[in-house]
């Protein structure tokens, strides 16, 4: 893999389509910390040029859901823990939100072809659901995980270990297959790139 121009965060969010697939290869190579946190962007972005109620419950219950409950009561999603770093006062609001979503949908379940089809579009979430609390994320300060990426993702080029090297291609490739389940694009999400990375 080539280096990679050093990136803020803020740069990260910002990438162009074209321009995640790289990124988030270096950032599987180095760690499942870079991973998640970087397709956690990527994947909000993917939201925002489209969203979706699916999208939204799968970013909000695979990355972040699990900052709000303790972890010895928390039943994990199997396979690759792709949770980000996210104090759980930050996400109290998008919690509601989340919340009011899912009533929402299981209403619908209850509605006719004709009802449902007729009210869809008063159900489709907001493009910035997501945007407040990546905000805050962006804007912690001290030892963080993106404070970390900035140093050091542009640089990385090879696996970090063959621990996580390991893990990654156990894991990773059906985690994709749920992206994409999701609705998530490949390219929009940067997840298409990864692929010839597992085998």
């Amino acid at each position: 893999m080539p280096l990679l121009t050093q990136k803020t965060r803020y740069e990260l969010f910002e990438l162009s389509a074209g321009d995640r697939g790289g990124y988030l290869t270096n950032a599987m190579f180095n760690s499942q910390q870079f991973f998640c946190h970087l397709l956690f962007l990527f994947t909000v972005k993917d939201f925002q040029s489209a969203p979706t109620k699916t999208k939204a419950f799968f970013i909000w219950e695979r990355f972040l859901a699990p900052n709000m409950v303790h972890v010895e009561n928390f039943e994990a999603v199997p396979g690759l823990d792709i949770a980000v770093e996210c104090d759980r006062d930050n996400l109290t609001g998008l919690s509601g939100q989340i919340t009011v979503m899912k009533a929402q949908q299981d209403a619908a379940k209850r509605m006719s072809w004709a009802q449902r089809k007729w009210t869809a579009s008063s159900r489709v979430p907001s493009a910035i659901l997501f945007n407040a609390v990546v905000d805050k994320i962006c804007k912690k300060t001290g030892d963080n995980a993106f404070g970390d990426i900035e140093a050091r993702l542009h640089s990385t080029t090879t696996w970090s270990g063959s621990t996580w090297q390991g893990t990654a291609k156990k894991y990773i490739p059906t985690l994709l297959t749920e992206l994409a389940a999701a609705g998530f694009d490949g390219t929009k999400s940067g997840y298409s790139s990864v692929r010839g990375h597992l085998s």
